[in-house]
């Protein structure tokens, strides 16, 4: 789920792509001492990594998702959190369905509704994303599997309740199939009620008297929202019961302030909700750029410019530098595109080449054989270690990352332009030689 970091080029590769949607826990920070530990790209990926299929989407790129590595099994509520993150519904059950299928040449049978398709499909209460939508049945190659039934009644309503010779008043809230019995003994005072519903069998059990030794227990019948039956009362005497529908519950008004709702969302209504997206660095961590960087042409003036070369060192000196490259060294230059940097009392010297390292590696040593020539370290080139904007900040512009010492014959090594916020591919030095490592010491 790291695609969104790169994701122009990975859209390179024309590959189609399998993504998870196991996205990190909100990391624990009570313990001040062990936030220290968490850092700024593990936050920031916490925060941006639902947000991956909607950026590959918006790529062009084809994907589809799988459940590998979830726990719990839920893939509709974590394909839920992409859609909040900006994926369209279209795209998510595409990535669900036909894209799969294609992707295992079985597109001629699954992965659309259409003639001559298998019979495998869902049938739901709503919208497939919506929160709250239930699975009722689930059809495979034509067989039919019921996982939850569709003709719940809904028994939501305040009733007249009458206990033995006492009246009282119920209330019943919530969607049909768990819904919540609840005791209105008085404006302040409201007992909850344990049920349970079996077809027209109904069974409650609560406690009006908190000082009692035990439950009221009434068990019943229940058909157009009428009730009756018998129990017994916390003293173990027989009464009989009743229930009868009065009204419809009352809407409840929302408070000021108050940001939720107990309205059900319409269908589709998913896909206009969105989390605020977090900002993309380049790389993908602390000190990274929030756009990244481009070549300007930039004239430093009255400079000590330290050549190197047979000129040794020159007072006062303008030097210009354009695409990336040196173009003029020399006195009063001038150029009308150029960002001026005023370099009087400050020293140019070439930037420091490092021959011998092994920062921004992903794996230094391959460790099974003696003789491993075949290894390249610019496939292990890691352009996201912090390290390089340590040896930047120490004038370090170029390096050679070198295989290390476990080998008598190590690996190929790279060199390497410190580019903060490159990937790995731009960050070789183009044409530069290649090098080997042996170290029989």
């Amino acid at each position: 789920d790291l695609e969104y970091q790169r994701i122009n080029e990975i859209k390179a590769t024309n590959a189609q792509l399998i993504l998870p949607v196991n996205y990190p826990k909100a990391y624990d920070v009570e313990d001040p001492y062990e936030t220290m530990d968490i850092s700024l790209a593990q936050m920031k990926h916490w925060e941006m990594a639902p947000s991956n299929a909607a950026a590959v989407s918006g790529a062009g790129i084809t994907f589809a998702f799988t459940a590998a590595g979830l726990k719990g099994g839920n893939i509709i509520g974590q394909v839920r959190k992409a859609i909040e993150n900006g994926l369209s519904e279209k795209e998510a059950l595409k990535a669900l369905t036909q894209v799969p299928a294609s992707m295992l040449n079985i597109s001629d049978k699954v992965g659309a509704l259409k003639s001559g398709m298998m019979a495998n499909f869902l049938i739901t209460s709503g919208n497939l994303f919506d929160k709250e939508t239930k699975i009722h049945e689930n059809w495979v190659q034509g067989n039919r599997y019921e996982i939850a039934p569709m003709d719940v009644p809904d028994y939501a309503g305040i009733y007249d309740l009458k206990i033995g010779d006492q009246p009282l008043s119920l209330e019943v809230k919530g969607k049909a199939g768990s819904q919540s019995f609840t005791i209105k003994v008085n404006d302040s005072t409201n007992v909850k009620m344990k049920s349970k519903i079996d077809k027209e069998m109904i069974t409650l059990s609560f406690k009006l008297d908190k000082e009692a030794k035990g439950d009221t227990r009434l068990s019943g019948w229940i058909k157009d929202k009428a009730m009756k039956g018998n129990g017994q009362d916390a003293d173990g005497n027989w009464i009989s019961w009743s229930a009868t529908y009065k009204e419809a519950l009352k809407k409840e008004e929302k408070k000021e302030g108050d940001k939720g709702g107990s309205e059900k969302k319409e269908s589709g209504e998913n896909k206009d909700v969105q989390a605020e997206k977090g900002e993309l660095i380049y790389p993908f961590v602390a000190y990274g750029w929030k756009e990244k960087p481009t070549q300007n042409e930039i004239l430093f003036k009255n400079a000590t410019v330290w050549t190197m070369e047979a000129d040794s060192v020159l007072e006062k000196t303008d030097v210009l530098v354009k695409d990336g490259k040196i173009t003029k060294i020399g006195k009063d230059l001038s150029s009308k595109n150029a960002t001026v940097i005023n370099a009087e009392n400050l020293h140019l010297t070439p930037g420091i080449i490092d021959e011998h390292s092994h920062i921004a590696l992903s794996g230094v040593n391959e460790g099974s054989q003696s003789i491993t020539a075949e290894v390249r370290m610019y496939d292990a080139v890691d352009s996201e270690d912090i390290d390089i904007y340590r040896h930047l900040a120490g004038g370090v512009t170029a390096a050679q990352l070198l295989h290390g010492s476990a080998n008598p014959v190590g690996g190929q090594s790279a060199l390497v332009k410190y580019r903060w916020g490159s990937n790995p591919l731009d960050m070789r030095i183009k044409g530069a030689d290649g090098y080997i490592k042996f170290a029989l010491g």
